[in-house]
């Protein structure tokens, strides 16, 4: 029951999730939806599948990594014997826990996942693929869930500089893995951000990982980024730069003292090409 979990254990800090991306971050599919809580729906599956009388699992996860992590585990338990698997849960510090984890010591498990490139593409790589050491696909996948049409559409995304048809694979891949249960989305972790009274902040998500000057320490004369360089290093997903960039235009006739009076920023929301940079 994702909704209940939002509201009562998250207190509404999160959004139930029935994919591996929100539907705003490149990669995201319309076609998954958040499955509604069916405890009968489920003992009914469980009597068709031999288990009229359901199975005791037990469930691992943190005490100290997520928000909330050890009180989810604990819903999840009850929500999951309500519908016939009697549930233990052992919680535990991360530093116990991810160790065992990746040895395969559990066999279900409840952890996180925030995606690197800001698309679906680590996701599906880290956690859905078929273990491969050698290539680095699967590292987080400790369920071993294997499914090799979700491995070759998240290979030909990974090698895919179109962006319509990158999307395209990553949404299958992202269909198919759901659809095979590889691993059971919960909600998506709301980042709470606070501020003193007349202080606004609004984050974005973008697809930049850095952004950095590097300028030498001549002075104010000779201009205020003399010899500077502006390194922007973006992550993978689409193509285009998301985000905004500042240029500060200043005149070769104006002295140094007089520089930051007279700068007028130019701000770009769409290409830094479109802002000069």
């Amino acid at each position: 029951n994702r909704p209940a979990i939002v509201e009562r254990v998250m207190e509404g800090e999160a959004v139930p999730a029935g994919q591996l991306v929100p539907d705003f971050l490149f990669g995201a599919t319309k076609n998954l939806k958040v499955e509604k809580f069916d405890p009968d729906g489920a003992k009914k599956l469980l009597a068709a599948d031999g288990y009229p009388d359901g199975f005791g699992i037990t469930l691992h996860a943190t005490n100290n990594r997520y928000v909330n992590d050890a009180k989810i585990a604990q819903a999840l338990a009850q929500m999951w014997t309500r519908a016939g698997l009697k549930t233990e849960v052992v919680a535990m510090p991360s530093a116990t826990f991810f160790p065992q984890a990746t040895e395969l010591k559990f066999s279900v498990l409840q952890a996180g996942w925030s995606t690197g490139t800001g698309e679906a593409s680590s996701s599906l790589k880290a956690l859905l693929m078929t273990f491969n050491r050698e290539k680095g696909f699967g590292t987080a996948n400790r369920g071993r869930y294997s499914n090799g049409k979700v491995d070759a559409l998240t290979e030909d995304a990974l090698m895919t500089v179109d962006d319509v048809k990158r999307e395209a694979y990553l949404q299958r891949a992202t269909e198919l893995a759901i659809g095979d249960t590889g691993l059971v989305p919960l909600h998506f972790q709301a980042s709470v951000w606070a501020a003193r009274a007349g202080i606004a902040y609004t984050p974005s998500v973008d697809a930049v990982q850095e952004f950095k000057v590097q300028t030498n320490n001549l002075g104010p004369e000779f201009g205020r980024l003399a010899g500077g360089v502006i390194n922007l290093s973006t992550k993978s997903g689409s193509n285009n730069f998301h985000g905004s960039g500042r240029v500060h235009p200043c005149s070769s006739e104006i002295s140094g003292g007089a520089v930051a009076q007279i700068m007028k920023p130019e701000i770009c929301n769409t290409s830094l090409r479109n802002c000069g940079l």
